[in-house]
């Protein structure tokens, strides 16, 4: 879990951003901006691991419901030593006494053990890039870390080919745009050439 303190330049509301992985892979993700405002960056990290930990429970309870087990842990990575200290040490709720009650039921799972926290570097967090702009190679960094790749659409084409639709006509690389000549109507008219009055008429035998 991750936050950015008072990143909202409207309201300064920080912040969460959280990805869970299962086996490796990427589950789940979020990233949105903390429904009270935080008034230090330890209670903002403090809100982001709430809302990580509420998400990896449900997911949890979920898994072990479906193999009929439970010995699956949990961690926690969080980069912020104060959050860790304040969640670990019990004799700190004096200073914790403005944060959101919401919040403070991680800190009834980690002393029942449900929960393991661990310290993780700024450097080695990879869901950085959910709560702020990262250098273009960190973003790379932490989309590959997380099992993501990058995909690039390109659209090219001519307007000449159907210029009856809006916007651009794609076409492979095999085929060539090319200007094709104007259709007939498929639907013709038969017309048929006014007869004569002579040739209405019936015709004469000579003897």
């Amino acid at each position: 879990s991750d936050a950015d303190y008072a990143g909202d330049k409207n309201d300064r509301r920080s912040r969460t951003g959280y990805a869970v992985m299962v086996m490796g892979a990427l589950v789940a993700w979020q990233s949105k901006l903390q429904t009270t405002i935080a008034t230090s960056t330890t209670e903002a990290e403090y809100q982001a691991a709430a809302a990580a930990i509420k998400e990896g429970l449900w997911i949890r309870n979920f898994i072990q419901q479906l193999l009929a087990t439970k010995k699956i842990e949990m961690t926690i990575n969080i980069d912020n030593q104060s959050t860790l200290r304040l969640l670990k040490n019990p004799q700190s709720v004096s200073k914790a006494k403005h944060i959101d009650v919401q919040h403070h039921f991680i800190r009834e799972r980690a002393i029942r053990a449900e929960v393991k926290l661990k310290y993780c570097q700024t450097e080695n967090m990879w869901a950085d890039y959910l709560t702020k702009q990262l250098p273009t190679n960190k973003f790379n960094q932490c989309i590959k870390k997380l099992g993501m790749t990058m995909s690039c659409t390109r659209l090219s084409g001519s307007v000449e080919r159907n210029p009856t639709e809006p916007g651009l006509q794609p076409w492979t690389t095999e085929e060539k745009p090319t200007r094709d000549p104007p259709k007939a109507n498929s639907q013709e008219v038969e017309t048929e050439s006014p007869t004569s009055a002579e040739d209405s008429s019936p015709s004469k035998k000579t003897v």
